[in-house]
């Protein structure tokens, strides 16, 4: 062999899959090729389909999910495990906290205040 010759040592490892694996991925296949045969207009039809199902199972968890919980500063704070302090401070005009692409930030006034974690 000389200095030019790359050599490539391929390994395979064959694992046996589930009945179960083996059933889901024949099903994702047969729904792919229905939905790769639809034309434009038929799965447009077929998603707005698909959204109307989810609003109508949204709609229902939300009738089953009784009793409705009332609106109320406690139920709110608990809700957002906010302090009282603090939910003062974020409806001030001066308040800068918020949501960034790293999660919830305090603003300086709110560290300041002392009402920042």
């Amino acid at each position: 062999m000389t200095e030019s010759e790359i050599v490539v040592e391929k390994v395979t490892t064959y694992l046996p899959m589930s009945a179960e694996a083996l059933a889901d991925a024949a099903e994702f296949q047969a729904a792919w090729g229905s939905w790769s045969k639809l034309t434009h207009e038929e799965k447009l039809k077929r998603m707005a389909q698909v959204n109307a199902s989810a609003v109508m199972a949204r709609a229902q968890q939300r009738a089953d999910a009784t009793p409705r919980i009332p609106l109320t500063l406690s139920t709110l704070l608990a809700k957002l495990d906010w302090t009282p302090q603090y939910a003062e401070h974020v409806v001030q005009s001066y308040c800068e906290c918020g949501e960034t692409s790293e999660g919830w930030e305090y603003c300086e006034h709110a560290k300041d205040e002392g009402v920042a974690p």
